[in-house]
């Protein structure tokens, strides 16, 4: 019920958006932006804004749901939801959290944890 309610909430607080550019990129902020797939890879791919003038990579990983990537296409239009992960030295990307594929009008879930970050005591 309530993850039902989540959603909805979700897509009508996002309609009005439109990701033209991307903004608030500091690490850790939490972010909705809606685009184009293109270059799509196994477990990430390329947003690109529906202006087509920025772009930034989204990574879809969950090792539990690794198949759920296969619904999406390039050039299908979508809706991310997750954490920006800006690591010193290299360029922001979004660790989705969930990613609406309008085309076939479902979610695909992810984890948005950043595993690149993770340390190991020895």
């Amino acid at each position: 019920m309530f993850k039902n309610l989540f959603t909805l909430l979700t897509l009508l607080f996002t309609c009005s958006l439109s990701a033209q550019v991307f903004y608030d990129m500091n690490d850790g902020n939490h972010i909705v932006v809606e685009g184009y797939v293109d270059n799509l890879k196994s477990y990430s791919f390329l947003l690109v804004t529906k202006s087509g003038e920025s772009a930034i990579r989204v990574e879809v990983d969950d090792d539990e749901n690794r198949a759920n990537t296969d619904a999406l296409r390039e050039g299908d239009p979508v809706m991310v939801i997750g954490k920006v992960d800006q690591d010193q030295f290299e360029k922001a990307k979004i660790e989705a959290s969930k990613v609406y594929i309008k085309r076939i009008e479902k979610f695909i879930y992810a984890d948005s944890f950043d595993e690149e970050d993770q340390t190991f005591a020895l």
